[in-house]
């Protein structure tokens, strides 16, 4: 038996980036026009936070920016989360 990926390819590049950097803005740019699709890890709290620097992108600009990729949370604050207490696990 052999797994192959939709139209009969035998390998698979995959894109992942994690958040929300200004960037993703030009990246994602370049992959739409080279049809790739991509996954991104966003934390919210920290968009949020920055919303005055302009380091990361804005919560406003999600849903249009990222449409047609993935997206995922990668925690709210980008703590490491072997030192958090369980409590702000679930939270993040």
């Amino acid at each position: 038996m052999e797994y192959l990926y939709p139209g009969g390819l035998a390998k698979a590049i995959t894109f992942s980036y994690d958040d929300g950097q200004v960037y993703d803005r030009r990246l994602i740019e370049i992959f739409n026009q080279a049809g790739f699709k991509g996954t991104f890890h966003l934390n919210s709290g920290l968009m949020e936070l920055d919303d005055q620097a302009g380091y990361r992108v804005q919560l406003d600009e999600i849903k249009e920016l990222y449409k047609g990729h993935e997206v995922s949370s990668h925690t709210m604050y980008h703590p490491t989360i072997e030192r958090c207490p369980l409590d702000q696990v679930v939270q993040q």
